[in-house]
């Protein structure tokens, strides 16, 4: 037992211990005493002399716990209090060990930056379409010579830039929409399609030439339709507010632009009709005009957003036939797929002033 008690104190505080130890010690002591009545002098003296030091072994222990007692009852948590106060200290002696090994350490190079000619590369397709749009907008820029020869703009045609330019400028909300026709000039609201766009520009600066479109299409809104047939028989003597164009290099502002997509078969689909706001410019057998009109995406050099539709300015291009004169295919943008399967109708209203006397 009393070594058994010893193996407990080493594993034991101290003070705990030595209690434990005490009280297995008078125990066993006394056992002894009541089963061994016949004992020789010697060894009474050796169980007395056990006896005090046991006594004198209590007396200690109830004097520290007295004097400390914050120490016999909270030892094990003060343990590992001072245990986790330690761990602050071991991480910051990792801290500065890895500061000392990234200053050993090489420094990092800076990436150099990108130059020019690499962020300037360009496809070749790009290439060609970037010349083309150059080429297009070349006779939009001051003293650049055209390749046509050169034009005085009437007072109706400088009405009629003006007046589109004035819708742009004062534009607020403005969508596409086929069969559209909301159309406020004084909020700046257009949810209108391309044939409703073009009626209220055709009314407002030539009045005569839309009315006589009107009486012959028997409608208030002439549909691209209607401007394609009615192109095709301006020939006829009575039709007096009106002019035929057959030549594309002959376009002035303000004519009007018909063009009939066609299906496999050859029959018409629908249709997108458009203004001319300024002389074309020629570039082998390409085209390249500037047209306002209302539609689902803008064109190249375009005044709308880019993904936005309703009413704009933008660059449109045509191909034309071997004697550079009519159209045969069109591209929505510079750059775009040309589009074979149309075809196309050209008109140019005439003010009071160009009416043949």
């Amino acid at each position: 037992m009393i070594q058994q008690s010893l193996f407990l104190s080493s594993t034991q505080s101290p003070v705990v211990a030595r209690s434990v130890f005490c009280d297995e010690a008078i125990q066993t002591t006394f056992n002894g005493l009541l089963r061994r009545k016949k004992r020789s002098s010697q060894r009474r003296r050796t169980e007395l002399f056990y006896l005090i030091f046991i006594i004198i072994c209590l007396l200690s222990n109830t004097a520290l716990a007295i004097q400390h007692p914050k120490k016999t009852t909270h030892y094990a948590h003060q343990k590992s209090i001072s245990h986790h106060k330690k761990r602050p200290m071991k991480q910051i002696r990792k801290q500065h060990k890895k500061r000392k090994s990234l200053k050993k350490t090489k420094p990092i190079k800076k990436s150099k930056p990108l130059k020019k000619n690499k962020l300037l590369k360009k496809t070749k397709r790009q290439k060609t379409a970037s010349k083309k749009i150059i080429a297009a907008t070349m006779h939009l820029q001051p003293n650049v010579p055209s390749r046509l020869p050169a034009y005085v703009l009437n007072t109706t045609e400088k009405k009629l830039i003006s007046y589109i330019k004035q819708i742009i400028s004062h534009l607020h909300y403005s969508k596409y929409q086929f069969g559209g026709t909301h159309l406020d000039n004084k909020k700046g609201i257009y949810v209108i399609d391309c044939s409703s766009y073009v009626d209220h520009i055709l009314k407002s600066v030539y009045p005569q030439a839309f009315s006589q479109l009107s009486e012959w299409s028997q409608t208030n809104k002439p549909t691209t339709e209607d401007f394609y047939h009615y192109f095709l028989q301006l020939h006829h003597p009575d039709l007096m507010h009106w002019s035929s164009v057959s030549d594309v290099k002959e376009l002035r502002p303000g004519d009007v632009l018909v063009i009939r997509y066609q299906n496999k078969k050859g029959q018409e689909r629908g249709g997108h009709v458009m203004l001319v706001m300024d002389k074309p410019l020629i570039i082998n057998h390409e085209v390249a005009v500037r047209v306002t009109d209302s539609a689902g995406g803008g064109h190249s050099k375009d005044t709308r957003p880019a993904h936005a539709s309703g009413v704009g300015i933008g660059t449109l291009l045509l191909k034309t036939d071997g004697t550079m004169s009519r159209p045969m295919a069109f591209a929505w943008k510079i750059g775009s797929k040309w589009e074979t399967r149309a075809s196309f109708a050209m008109g140019r209203p005439l003010s009071p002033e160009q009416m043949p006397s």
